[in-house]
């Protein structure tokens, strides 16, 4: 009862005065409940303990770069753009945090909308990662589907591709991605081993999708990995509109 008044009372506020509400989450707050709470409550941002200096100063500085003015529209942006911090034990923390500062700063490209018709699946574990990514990929004009890490990624892949085949004629299926971004340390299952599980569901049909491997080090070795894995290219983090937009259309052939 406490907290539903607590959340009716932060709402009234942000009708009243243009704000945005940050939300602290304890540190031993499971990734549904945080999920759940993102979605049920009025809270722009959910950051979860412990908070850093480095970690607290990035994240208020998405919020702006963001552009969430209440000022201008009484409601929230859409509650797939709601920012949140990563699962525990995953590759959150203070690298990655300097990655979304970075990104959120990126300047638009002079094609405004270079994907457009492009279907790209994200596979990212961090939940502020997922926004940002989600965000460029929209500008940029794809449409976008999220997994939360590489497990989920060949659930989701095994499932369109079986509907994919239900609807095409025998020998004609075709990828249900053209491109996925895939994160390659993740908690559940890395980004490598779902590429290669993916990669076996595919020799099924006889299909190649466009695997972009997402890493936080530009190492000869991480390259390595990536192709081993049959990735087909290694993309080094904070993610950007421009790389975003050049290694997609690299490794579609210049289609698009």
């Amino acid at each position: 009862m406490e907290d539903m008044c607590t959340e009716m009372s932060f709402a009234k506020v942000k009708n009243q005065i243009p704000c945005k509400v940050v939300c602290l989450a304890d540190a031993n707050t499971s990734s549904n409940d945080l999920r759940q709470f993102r979605h049920s409550t009025c809270c722009d941002l959910i950051l979860q303990k412990p908070i850093h200096g480095s970690r607290l100063h990035a994240l208020l500085k998405i919020l702006m770069d963001l552009q969430m003015p209440h000022a201008q529209n009484s409601s929230h942006v859409s509650p797939d753009d709601n920012t949140d911090t990563g699962t525990p034990g995953g590759s959150s923390g203070a690298g990655k945090s300097a990655m979304i500062a970075h990104t959120a700063s990126e300047p638009r490209l002079e094609d405004d909308k270079p994907l457009t018709g492009i279907h790209v699946l994200l596979v990212e574990d961090t939940l502020t990662l997922q926004t940002i990514g989600k965000k460029i990929l929209y500008q940029l004009g794809a449409t976008v589907e999220v997994a939360e890490d590489g497990a989920k990624a060949v659930s989701m892949f095994e499932a369109a591709l079986e509907q994919a085949a239900a609807g095409s004629e025998k020998d004609a299926t075709s990828t249900p991605y053209d491109v996925i971004l895939m994160d390659c340390q993740m908690p559940v299952m890395d980004g490598y081993e779902a590429t290669r599980r993916i990669r076996e569901v595919e020799n099924r049909y006889g299909i190649h999708t466009r695997i972009i491997a997402l890493t936080a080090h530009a190492m000869e070795e991480e390259t390595r990995k990536t192709i081993l894995a049959g990735m087909d290219l290694h993309l080094t983090k904070p993610m950007e509109r421009r790389s975003i937009a050049e290694a997609i259309r690299r490794v579609r052939g210049g289609q698009g």
